[in-house]
């Protein structure tokens, strides 16, 4: 495209880094605060994926996800995220790196939470004490 010149041709790289993730909590939400006092929470989605090959083998992957919520995620999670809840995630990766205490930095790397969604309400209901 000779003779056209502008800056919308040039290139523009973002880093994307968005997450949406379906699958069953395992265990219970750790609570917490921030140091400004905000509620914050840490629980782990388990997710599996399975697929037949060309050959017919049937094969399975599970992926453990830890997720992090701060505010009102953590109110969320607080009341209704339990152990077997179906959720859907929506959130973006993030990586901490942290020093021990020997002096050796650890990396870690989860979701954190923007929104949540139960997808089995019935679970969340029983897990509230209440009748479906």
């Amino acid at each position: 495209m000779q003779g056209i010149v502008g800056p919308f041709w040039e290139v523009v790289m973002v880093d994307f880094t968005k997450v949406t993730a379906c699958g069953e909590v395992v265990g219970r939400p750790d609570m917490s605060e921030t140091e400004g006092g905000v509620p914050a929470c840490r629980f782990w989605v388990k997710s599996t994926r399975r697929w037949t090959t060309r050959t017919g083998a049937q094969c399975e992957e599970t992926v453990y996800a830890p997720c992090h919520g701060v505010g009102r995620v953590a109110n969320v999670a607080r009341k209704y995220v339990r152990s077997g809840v179906r959720v859907l995630i929506d959130g973006y990766l993030r990586v901490l790196t942290v020093p021990t205490e020997t002096g050796v930095k650890e990396t870690e790397m989860f979701i954190e939470v923007e929104h949540i969604a139960f997808l089995s309400p019935r679970a969340v209901a029983e897990a509230c004490g209440k009748t479906w």
